[in-house]
C-alpha cells in the first residue's frame, strides 16, 4: 500500500524537479535493504545523487511533495495508514 500512495504522490507532481525527486525516492524505497546505512543526512545524498538536482532544488521539490503528502493524509483511501 505504500507504493500505491507514492504513485499517487507521482501523479500529483507537476514539475520536472518534483518528478525527478519522487522517482528517485521510489528507487530509495526499492533499494533500501541494499544501502550501507540510512539516516537523515544519507537519504538525502542519495536522493540528491538519484534525482541529480542540487540541494536547494531537492528542498524545495520534498518540501512541495510533502504538501501533496499530507493532501493526501486526509484522503480515506489512505487514512488506515495513519491511525
Amino acid at each position: 500500500m505504500l507504493f500505491e500512495m507514492i504513485a499517487h504522490i507521482k501523479d500529483l507532481a507537476k514539475s520536472d524537479n518534483e518528478k525527478a525527486c519522487i522517482n528517485a525516492v521510489i528507487t530509495l524505497f526499492e533499494n533500501a535493504n541494499d544501502l550501507e546505512f540510512l539516516n537523515k543526512r544519507a537519504v538525502f545524498v542519495y536522493l540528491r545523487e538519484m534525482s541529480g538536482l542540487t540541494p536547494k532544488q531537492l528542498t524545495t521539490s520534498i518540501s512541495n511533495l510533502k504538501k501533496k503528502y499530507n493532501a493526501l493524509r486526509q484522503n480515506d483511501e489512505f487514512r488506515i495508514f495513519f491511525e
